[in-house]
């Protein structure tokens, strides 16, 4: 069955009793952000055919480590055990980066970094994409990708400027829409494109639950002049183009 929709970024292991398995059509990216949280949704990814997982240590679990080398080591070792179990499971690195509203101090905010660039390292030698998370940070972030060139970027609930954007469209980087409307969120779906989209709810702390990415789906085609339909489609073809579901070979997934 060809997926009809598709949420680019949720966590499923947040939301109780949601069951994926009851919308067959609607290709779910369930992201971990901490150790814990990566071995739920590989477990949650297994199970469904309809889930896929990207696994990493989020910016605001990475300033909480004690011993962040023993933690970042720890946390690799496991990513690395989850993929060799499951490889097509896995489809990306994330949620990794920097959050400065949170770390509001230098040594919270070298924890943050030294993880980061470890998260970047590992993708490079999974061959994976990777799922930027920044807040207030954003230039940073930003020099950080210029510098290292991950094989592919997602910028996670995107609300850079349009001088930001300007400088992650020359690294290939596709832009993940959250269902809030913004002034510069317009202007950075109209300077990137619906080829450079992709649209997700952050559920649960953003959209309630992944149906919610209607509404992601939904600013994205006011802000270019397209139907909703154009972008629905756009947007599952994206997703699965991104993540590299398509070529899995599954029956149904190449027409979408």
């Amino acid at each position: 069955m060809p997926f009809i929709f598709s949420d680019s970024h949720c966590h499923l292991d947040c939301m109780g009793e949601y069951p994926p398995s009851s919308h067959p059509d609607f290709l779910h990216i369930t992201c971990g952000y901490s150790r814990k949280s990566n071995a739920k949704n590989f477990e949650i990814a297994k199970n469904n055919p309809n889930v896929f997982c990207c696994l990493g240590i989020a910016p605001q679990e990475a300033m909480k480590f004690e011993n962040v080398q023993e933690e970042i080591a720890h946390a690799e070792s496991e990513i690395m055990a989850f993929h060799s179990q499951l490889p097509q499971k896995i489809v990306a690195i994330g949620e990794i980066g920097l959050d400065f509203h949170w770390a509001k101090n230098p040594h919270e905010r070298e924890k943050q970094a030294q993880c980061f660039l470890s998260m970047l390292s590992l993708a490079k030698r999974l061959s994976l994409p990777v799922v930027i998370h920044s807040r207030d940070s954003m230039d940073e972030v930003i020099s950080v990708l210029e510098r290292e060139r991950p094989q592919k970027i997602m910028m996670h609930c995107y609300s850079g400027s349009e001088q930001q954007t300007k400088r992650l469209l020359p690294l290939g980087a596709t832009l993940s829409i959250p269902p809030l409307r913004s002034k510069e969120r317009k202007k950075a779906i109209k300077l990137a494109g619906m080829h450079n989209m992709v649209a997700e709810t952050d559920a649960p702390y953003i959209g309630k639950f992944p149906q919610d990415v209607q509404a992601s789906i939904q600013m994205v085609a006011d802000a270019l002049g397209i139907p909703f339909e154009e972008a629905q489609k756009a947007a599952v073809q994206n997703t699965m183009g991104f993540f590299g579901i398509g070529g899995l070979g599954i029956s149904g997934w190449e027409n979408v």
